[in-house]
């Protein structure tokens, strides 16, 4: 059962990140991603599928506002990262970030 993941970039191509109710990484407890190289709501679908994890580690040059926006991550853990007990991220900005 795996229980930790290290993903050093999960880039864009032509699909997109769905749901998948069928396929969960329930035992999965710690992750840690480099690079996501998606909008903000197809990462929240993809850490929706591991909801027991304990320990979310994400560094990420920003491509959507959303990703420096603390609602959406507060909600984000508090709606579907019942067991999250460290949360550790980075985020680099770029033109998406001057207005902020």
């Amino acid at each position: 059962m795996l229980q930790y993941l290290n993903i050093k970039t999960i880039t864009r191509d032509k699909q997109s990140i769905k749901s998948d109710t069928n396929h969960r990484a329930i035992h999965l407890k710690q992750l840690i991603i480099g690079q996501f190289r998606y909008p903000f709501d197809a990462f929240a679908n993809f850490v929706k599928q591991a909801p027991n994890l304990r320990s979310l580690t994400f560094t990420n040059a920003i491509n959507d506002q959303k990703f420096i926006n603390p609602n959406e991550w507060e909600n984000l853990i508090n709606s579907s990262l019942f067991n999250l007990n460290t949360f550790k991220f980075r985020l680099t900005c770029s033109s998406l970030c001057r207005d902020v």
